[in-house]
């Protein structure tokens, strides 16, 4: 089985970085309007908003499929599943300065929004293909193998051949007269084998 390397790191790399994202731009603007924000405890409820609105974005994603991400999603379904969480996530922030008591979240809902809408399309774009370049060079790929000969097989290995975005390396099993399974099981475990293919 192959070690996966870099793949398990990607998620969790991508969740921090939108949270980095939402906390920046509300913690820039709980500053830029808030001259006594240290005062009344006003900062602690701001800060339970912010962590409110992380946990909301984090949950959304569960739904939306935004971390998801198969290696061979096209950028028309990603940017669909991303324009419907952003929207949904300004929704709830929307109401939440309906009932909060944050002032800066009531005066600058609107320019929070198009912040977080613009910062977040622009940045998770950029993400979704540094990550297909990265594949492209073979730094993140999933080995792969065929145990069967036919035109379906012909259609998929040329697939994975010309879309090297995809990040899959094919290793040929040798095929003669047959197949015995302690060959495939040593074939497997030399080759680092992810996925095994049939048809």
């Amino acid at each position: 089985m192959q070690r996966i390397r870099y793949s398990r790191y990607f998620k969790t790399l991508f969740i921090l970085i939108d949270v980095i994202v939402i906390s920046a731009v509300f913690v820039y603007f709980f500053l830029k309007n808030s001259e006594s924000s240290f005062r009344d405890g006003v900062s602690e409820q701001n800060i339970l908003s912010i962590t409110l609105l992380i946990f909301f974005w984090i949950l959304l994603s569960s739904r939306t499929k935004l971390y998801s991400i198969a290696r061979n999603i096209t950028y028309t379904i990603y940017l669909e599943r991303l324009v419907t969480h952003i929207f949904i996530f300004i929704f709830g922030v929307m109401l939440l300065a309906k009932v909060s008591n944050n002032d800066f979240l009531k005066q600058d809902r609107a320019f929070i929004a198009l912040s977080l809408f613009f910062l977040l399309f622009i940045i998770k774009s950029t993400l979704f293909f540094s990550l297909k370049y990265i594949r492209t060079l073979g730094l993140n790929y999933r080995n792969v193998m065929f145990l069967s000969d036919d035109s379906s097989t012909e259609i998929l290995k040329n697939i994975f051949t010309e879309r090297k975005d995809y990040g899959f390396k094919i290793h040929d099993f040798p095929i003669k007269n047959g197949f015995e399974f302690d060959q495939l099981v040593a074939f497997w475990k030399d080759r680092g084998i992810h996925t095994m293919y049939l048809s």
